[in-house]
């Protein structure tokens, strides 16, 4: 039973990575703009006022560079050490780097144009949002590790939050978005069905079962 699970969820991970793929097929299919992009992104333009900007420029410097590469990384891991779980640093590192793989790889076969409205600094390839995949894979992964509602709540409210920030300063389409949160949170859930039994394990041996 435990492996079917397991294999189920790998399954559902891998149900999302190929939405997040049909996403850019359709959008590819359509043309480079889209209506519903176009709409929102007009939205978006429309509603940027200073305080709002500063708040996604703030979204922006922490989920990309060093900060998304090597800080948040090193503080997950750091903070999965001090509890003491090894297959949960594995978990996390294996999901991020799927994340990443998929992606990079995505980014250069669709090779979208970014929007014109951007208001910062960002590389080549707009479809999918490494911004958005990279919060969804991290919140995901703590989601599952610390098994919390306030942690369920805060990791939901981040993903949003990244996503529109990634559309509010211009840098991405909606659909970009959308697709990363699919592709971040279905490569999280691929790991987890390769790690659940040892993750389960993990879990037992930290909180053993009283009588």
């Amino acid at each position: 039973m435990k492996r079917t699970r397991a294999l189920t969820i790998s399954l559902w991970g891998v149900a999302l990575i190929l939405v997040g793929v049909l996403i850019g097929v359709v959008v590819t299919a359509i043309g480079p703009v889209n209506a519903l992009d176009r709409g929102w992104m007009a939205l978006m333009v429309e509603a940027r006022v200073d305080p709002m900007v500063a708040v996604g420029r703030f979204f922006d410097w922490l989920g990309g560079g060093w900060r998304a590469t090597l800080l948040v990384p090193g503080i997950v891991v750091a903070a999965l050490a001090l509890l003491r779980r090894p297959w949960g640093i594995a978990f996390f590192a294996s999901s991020a780097l799927l994340s990443v793989i998929l992606v990079q790889l995505l980014k250069s076969i669709f090779a979208r144009a970014r929007p014109e409205d951007m208001l910062v600094v960002s590389d080549f390839g707009s479809f999918p949002s490494g911004h958005a995949a990279n919060a969804a894979t991290v919140m995901v992964v703590l989601i599952v590790l610390l098994r919390n509602p306030v942690m369920t709540i805060i990791g939901v409210v981040w993903i949003i939050a990244m996503a529109w920030s990634r559309t509010y300063l211009g840098a991405h389409w909606l659909t970009d978005t959308i697709a990363g949160i699919a592709i971040g949170t279905g490569a999280a859930l691929v790991m987890l069905g390769v790690f659940s039994a040892q993750l389960e394990k993990e879990n037992d041996a930290r909180h053993p079962a009283t009588v």
